[in-house]
């Protein structure tokens, strides 16, 4: 037998007698105690020296084994207190995943909680109205993203469940009164929605009212956003007005933050959506007496949502109409039936009925709208003009002026002379300023005046014959100092129109409506729009040309401009004079209008064109 084979038979006698086991597990000799040599023990016995006997032989000395009690019981020591701080190290590895774990748990049923509570709601409000305490017991959790999924569980449950009418309190007949089971549970069902209600707005509040956290400023949001919401979806129902005057005060701030938008966007749904006027009228209140006890110091965001009511298309003046109404009275006199004292109680006891039903309905009668409107107006321009008068350089100057213009055709003509007058003072106050954001804001301060004086005069102004020659020659200025202006077509921060924009609008305003303009006011303002355009850009530049276009077309006498024979000698053209009757525009002509045929842009080349063609 060779040597291979002889190895191949001894591996399996070994591969026999040995067990198979897993390569993880331990075999049976690893756990058997150990036993070491007696040189090994020897080794580590202390030894002595050697001694000599009497007789003179050497011997060695006896090592004897000393107790080793202490020794074991230190050793033990060590190795308990190593196995403790195993453990603990263990223990502290698994605690984070195992409170993490937790947490998360606690979230998930916190949440399946809150649906199950509000899908008990929905499907039966009044059997389980009770349930609205357990939703506030759930927001009474330390957590903040539970407190937040707890209000807004709160919100989407009253917004399903409050009714389309108004909860009115009883009066002792009433509660007096002998009433049906189901009439008892009604009214018991509105008594505990309304006393929900009432505390869900508390904590609303509460949130509001704290100080500003970065931790709560979130929730602080949430809270708003309900509030918000519950505004514009229940207008009607009771305590509305509490909701008003919190989202009214979140507003009251002069740094513009997201709460604040989204209280503008719900006072601006609430005036869109209010066809009877009393809900615009009751936050035009709110609104005018906040901003008075801030002394005018607030953002122009609040006053800009006033643009959203409806006076304008509410109160529009009707020519027809008051004639027959009062003919329709007459006859209704004279068609009048006789009534006995008892068809005349009877008929009022109807009119009664009908009076509660038309309240239950939320129909609003014509007489009451137009009083609600009036109401509004009169708050909105008696906060204008105080504004316009002691409040000059106040930030809500141009959301004033812009709100003048759009509601100008309401303002009586008997305020005309004042509102005009208070015009004036603001421009002048913005004349004289060598300071250049100042100039700049100025300059559209100034042209919102104008705008708004000539809006004043486009509609039922026209019959009265005013002369409002120191605004013609303010815009006069204002043209030659915008060719100098980088940003004459770039929109401010909040703001709807450009500068370029204000000016055409109060040009069309000042020469597109049927007034009758002394010629050479007309003339002057012609030249100054051909020489301005050469420095604007080329959108401005296309408007004035079509501008300029309309009033050759308009007046022919401006056919003189665009002569290019000889003329006899009418004096000098003045370009730098302040006044437009006294720079004498026939002594010139409209030369730019070659330089403009040579324009980079086509289409301006073209416009130049057909301008110089309309003489011909």
């Amino acid at each position: 037998m060779n040597e291979a084979e002889m190895s191949q038979a001894l591996d399996l006698k070994q591969k026999k007698k040995l067990p198979k086991y897993d390569s993880d597990e331990e075999m049976d000799y690893e756990t058997k105690p150990r036993k070491a040599a007696d040189e090994w023990a020897r080794k580590k016995q202390p030894t002595k020296l050697p001694i000599k006997l009497p007789g003179g032989k050497v011997m060695q000395a006896d090592n004897k084994e000393e107790p080793k009690e202490e020794e074991e019981m230190e050793e033990v020591e060590k190795v308990e207190e190593f196995e403790e701080e195993a453990e603990s190290e263990e223990e502290e590895e698994e605690k984070p995943a195992e409170v993490q774990m937790s947490k998360k748990q606690y979230l998930v049923s916190k949440k399946e909680e809150l649906a199950q509570i509000a899908a008990r709601l929905q499907e039966d409000p009044e059997e389980n109205v009770g349930q609205l305490k357990k939703l506030r017991t759930v927001y009474r959790d330390d957590n903040p993203i539970i407190k937040k999924l707890a209000l807004l569980t709160q919100l989407a449950v009253y917004k399903d469940i409050i009714p389309g009418y108004r909860i009115r309190p009883l009066t002792q007949e009433e509660q007096a009164q002998k009433v049906s089971k189901e009439v008892k549970k009604l009214r018991e069902y509105e008594k505990s929605l309304l006393q929900n209600y009432e505390q869900y707005l508390k904590d609303l509040n509460v949130l509001l009212s704290k100080k500003k956290i970065e931790e709560d400023e979130s929730l602080s949001l949430v809270a708003t956003k309900c509030l918000c919401d519950l505004l514009v979806a229940k207008t009607y129902f009771n305590y509305h007005l509490e909701i008003m005057v919190s989202v009214v005060a979140r507003m009251s701030t002069v740094k513009w933050n997201d709460g604040a938008e989204l209280c503008k966007n719900a006072i601006i749904e609430v005036f869109e959506n209010d066809e009877s006027g009393k809900y615009s009228l009751d936050a035009v209140k709110m609104i005018t007496r906040m901003v008075k006890s801030k002394g005018y110091v607030v953002s122009e965001n609040i006053i800009n949502a006033f643009l959203y009511l409806r006076l304008k298309d509410e109160m529009a003046p009707q020519a027809s109409g008051n004639n027959d109404e009062v003919v329709g009275k007459k006859r209704k006199n004279k068609d009048k039936p006789f009534l006995t004292k008892k068809a005349k109680k009877a008929l009022k006891e109807t009119k009664e009925i009908e009076k509660e039903f038309r309240e239950a309905e939320a129909v609003v009668s014509k007489e009451e709208k137009e009083k609600n409107h009036s109401e509004t107006l009169k708050l909105i321009f008696a906060f204008y003009f105080r504004v316009l008068k002691k409040q000059t350089t106040s930030p809500l100057l141009p959301a004033v002026l812009e709100g003048l213009s759009k509601f100008a055709h309401l303002i009586s003509i008997d305020f005309f002379d004042d509102l005009l007058n208070a015009l004036r003072d603001v421009m002048r106050s913005f004349e004289d300023s060598n300071d250049f954001s100042r100039t700049s804001s100025g300059t559209r301060k100034r042209l919102l005046c104008i705008i708004t004086a000539f809006e004043l005069l486009s509609g039922q102004g026209e019959a009265i014959n005013y002369d409002l020659k120191e605004f013609y020659t303010e815009i006069y200025n204002i043209l030659f100092k915008a060719t100098y202006h980088t940003k004459v077509e770039e929109k401010p921060e909040n703001q709807d129109m450009t500068e370029s924009e204000m000016i055409l609008r109060g040009l069309e305003l000042m020469f597109l409506k049927k007034r009758q303009i002394p010629v050479d006011r007309l003339a002057a303002f012609v030249k100054r729009f051909a020489l301005v355009a050469l420095n604007m850009p080329t959108k401005t530049v296309l408007q004035c040309l079509h501008l300029m276009q309309k009033l050759v077309q308009k007046d022919h006498r401006l056919d003189a401009l665009l002569q290019s024979e000889d003329r006899a000698s009418n004096g000098v053209y003045a370009p730098l004079l302040s006044d437009p009757e006294l720079c004498n525009p026939f002594g010139t002509s409209l030369y730019e209008l070659f330089l403009y045929q040579n324009h980079y842009d086509p289409n301006v080349r073209t416009m130049a064109k057909e301008l110089l063609s309309t003489n011909q």
